[in-house]
């Protein structure tokens, strides 16, 4: 007959940590009174806040103001005080409340007074000749960019503020956030579009070879072909000549060809809207309309005796399309006043 044997179950780990929780403490024998005063003696001796210390007045001093002045003294050479500076602080120290507080106050006002003095004094701020050079030289890249969708209006003078604000030159600090020093720069930036524009209006009417005298249009043989003109176009900037580009100036030549008035830029803006509008976001049916655009111009102008390499843009220009893909999402939040979108200085071209 098998017999059960008892089992004892297994003990607690942590019993005897859980036993000790649960047991009160001993009360810790009382220090004698010599003992006190040497575990005060350590206690202090094992600071070493030689600061608090040196500012402290001593409880055994005889004389409590003339601690107080070598106090403030040492206090105000750490702050490289003059000499008269400390001697009005250790003065002021030992007046009434009263007097000290209001003369504390006048101090205070008097630095606010001299400190708006100074910013009223400085001189208003103007677009800087560094500045204006970077204007120049970045919105020359947004115009000759493939990712521009407009070239009038707010979207090329938005799409350069915002890579202004983004590299930030010389710009003061939070010119966003200042109307008038702000609104100069978007003045700036406009003028230096309309100058562009100008440029281009004239240098498509020149490849056209118009003669002066009765304004008639040279036969196409005779015209400048799309890799010069693109050419021309380019010189002068960072930028260089690809066949996306040379599509681009073809669209501006075939509607200044419809189109040469001061509307031109209008008129080129809504032909480029219809042309998007019309690929539905299709990457490739973009491709294949400017393809066609600038074979018909290769065939309409100049003689086709070159070759447009399908060459990478320059690492300038590139850094150009990058941050106008950045800055695409920003304009439409962009909490800095955006330029205005009402009537802009048309160019002063040849019609």
């Amino acid at each position: 007959m098998s017999s059960s044997v008892p089992t004892t179950p297994p003990a607690n780990p942590l019993g005897d940590i859980f036993g000790a929780m649960d047991e009160e403490s001993p009360v810790a024998p009382s220090l004698t009174t010599a003992q006190k005063r040497n575990h005060s003696a350590i206690d202090n001796s094992g600071s070493d806040d030689e600061e608090s210390s040196r500012d402290t007045l001593p409880t055994t001093a005889s004389n409590p103001s003339q601690n107080t002045a070598v106090i403030i003294q040492r206090y105000c050479e750490k702050k490289r005080l003059r000499a008269d500076q400390t001697n009005e602080v250790i003065r002021l120290v030992h007046e009434p409340p009263g007097v000290s507080h209001g003369k504390l106050l006048a101090n205070i006002f008097q630095v606010s007074n001299q400190i708006t003095a100074i910013v009223t004094a400085q001189a208003p701020w103007e677009v800087s000749t560094g500045l204006l050079k970077n204007i120049d030289n970045y919105g020359a890249a947004v115009f000759l960019s493939t990712k521009i969708s407009a070239y009038k209006g707010s979207v090329p003078t938005n799409t350069l503020l915002n890579i202004l604000k983004r590299l930030r030159f010389d710009l003061p600090p939070n010119i966003e956030n200042n109307p008038a020093d702000y609104l100069k720069l978007v003045a700036a930036v406009q003028e230096a579009f309309t100058q562009l524009r100008a440029k281009v209006k004239k240098m498509l009417f020149a490849s056209l070879k118009v003669n002066k005298s009765d304004k008639t249009i040279a036969p196409g043989p005779d015209h400048q072909n799309i890799f010069k003109l693109t050419l021309a176009l380019v010189d002068g900037t960072q930028c260089t000549v690809t066949v996306e580009l040379c599509a681009r100036v073809a669209l501006m030549r075939s509607v200044y060809l419809r189109d040469s008035g001061p509307k031109f830029w209008d008129k080129l803006d809504s032909t480029l809207a219809e042309i998007r509008n019309n690929a539905e976001g299709d990457a490739k049916k973009l491709t294949r309309a400017f393809r066609h655009i600038l074979t018909k111009d290769q065939e309409l102008h100049g003689v086709k005796n070159y070759e447009i390499t399908a060459s990478a843009v320059e690492n300038f220009q590139q850094e150009v399309d990058d941050l106008i893909d950045a800055g695409n999402a920003d304009l439409a939040t962009s909490v800095a006043p955006s330029a205005a979108a009402g009537p802009q200085a048309d160019d002063g071209g040849e019609n």
